[in-house]
């Protein structure tokens, strides 16, 4: 198969396998709207969730995360990307000690290559 005809991976970092609970949070014009699920998968720059509902491509939600391996939640907020089949959100801004947990807890897991 020649190199061009093959679809690109645009993950800037490899995503992992993971069931973490999550809260979600959305805030509109007159309210909040929160909502739990599980993240399917992780990765250093986002979480695979399964899809929202009332989400669309381009919204900012607010994230509350339970690693397994931390002690805290983590709160951070990120955009959506995609919200089809799974939602992809992209985290927006990751403090150094997020990373380090995040990279710890990924560290663990299996690797997902789709």
């Amino acid at each position: 198969m020649p190199w061009f005809s093959r679809t690109p991976d645009r993950r800037i970092s490899p995503r992992f396998r993971a069931e973490i609970p999550v809260i979600v949070s959305l805030v509109g014009d007159k309210q909040i709207a929160s909502m739990r699920t599980l993240a399917g998968g992780i990765s250093e720059g986002g979480l695979s969730l399964f899809p929202l509902p009332n989400v669309v491509v381009g919204d900012t939600v607010s994230l509350e995360i339970h690693l397994p391996t931390g002690r805290e939640a983590l709160w951070l907020n990120a955009i959506v990307r995609h919200n089809a089949a799974h939602c992809g959100l992209e985290f927006s801004y990751v403090s150094p000690e997020q990373r380090k947990l995040i990279d710890h807890y990924c560290r663990l897991q299996p690797y997902e290559k789709n």
